[in-house]
């Protein structure tokens, strides 16, 4: 659906984790300007999740530079730091990763707003999100099973 502060609009995409899912993923990854991984973090595979989503996103052709990371459901805010590393050593590059819950409206905006930034772009304009609502999160790709 579409989502933005004031006089800005953005196409959200959210697609789950699932193999099912992949041709969504696939059709909303080439059409978007950003992707943000949205991960919970509180499950006992989580840093291998982001390993393993981080290398299945730029095997798909995903730049460093499109991607960001949410973390949700963070045990400790500690744990957001190991989240980033392990990001940015699967991505060869640093990796925007935040600590934010998709269903407070102030953390999805931040999110955005970090990935449009990332973009080089200070407006939200054509910025596109995709989520995995159910364990570890995706902005249209699928992903190895992990865990489940």
């Amino acid at each position: 659906g579409d989502w933005g502060p004031e006089g800005e609009r953005v196409a959200v995409v959210g697609t789950p984790g699932q193999a099912r899912f992949d041709a969504v993923r696939q059709s909303a990854m080439k059409r978007s300007d950003a992707i943000v991984l949205w991960l919970f973090g509180d499950h006992e595979l989580r840093l291998l999740d982001t390993q393993l989503w981080v290398e299945f996103l730029l095997d798909e052709g995903v730049r460093p530079d499109r991607l960001s990371l949410a973390i949700t459901r963070l045990e400790t805010p500690r744990d957001l730091r190991k989240f980033a590393a392990v990001a940015n050593t699967a991505a060869g590059a640093v990796l925007p990763v935040t600590a934010a819950d998709p269903r407070e409206p102030e953390d999805v905006a931040a999110v955005l707003t970090a990935a449009a930034g990332q973009l080089g772009r200070p407006s939200l304009r054509h910025l596109e999100r995709v989520e995995e609502p159910a364990g570890a999160g995706v902005t249209a790709a699928s992903k190895p099973e992990v865990g489940q």
